[in-house]
């Protein structure tokens, strides 16, 4: 079902205003302000702020899976899915999970929020186990590396890129923490 002009002009607002200044400080009603909406029609498609965000971060969930699992079906090198794997997180970066994002993520109190990245992380873990199982079987990645170790090294990655003082080390750039973090797991992953 393809969004209305309003419910896609809040769901842009939000993707622009969540980006420069996360989800917490921004109200319902600064969203309709920049949609030029009211707050009636908000709630007539969003029960509040949280979910528009869970929306948004599905979303972009959803294209990242799409894109992934056309890769390990169809590409033909490690080379070019490390290349969309980059375009795909620079992106997301960009557009989603911004600085501001980052942090409310990391300061976020909300115990439904809570709930919902730790399915996202679950999701992920998932889609991985299949991900690098696949490109094994169809060569493109070390075959000698079982899968649950280098799903162990990924967590280890993301439990890395969440320590304070390696974040510390990319203030000027943060999202090139998480661009180096999957550089190192990519060329591990080479079978060259």
């Amino acid at each position: 079902m393809k969004p209305n002009t309003a419910q896609a002009a809040i769901y842009q607002a939000a993707l622009s205003l969540f980006a420069e200044h996360g989800w917490q400080k921004i109200s319902v009603e600064t969203l309709c302000t920049a949609a030029q909406t009211s707050r009636v029609t908000f709630y007539k498609y969003y029960a509040d702020k949280r979910d528009l965000l869970c929306q948004i971060l599905t979303d972009d969930k959803n294209r990242i899976r799409a894109a992934l699992s056309e890769a390990q079906e169809n590409a033909e090198s490690l080379a070019k899915i490390i290349t969309l794997l980059l375009d795909l997180q620079k992106q997301s970066l960009q557009t989603v999970y911004t600085p501001p994002v980052l942090r409310d993520i990391q300061q976020s109190k909300d115990k439904v929020l809570q709930d919902f990245f730790a399915e996202m992380y679950a999701e992920k873990d998932r889609f991985m186990h299949n991900f690098f199982t696949t490109l094994q079987q169809r060569g493109l990645i070390r075959t000698d590396l079982r899968v649950p170790m280098i799903e162990a090294f990924v967590q280890q990655i993301d439990a890395l890129v969440q320590r304070e003082s390696l974040q510390n080390h990319y203030t000027d750039a943060p999202q090139k923490l998480y661009e180096d973090a999957l550089s190192l797991l990519l060329n591990g992953l080479s079978k060259n």
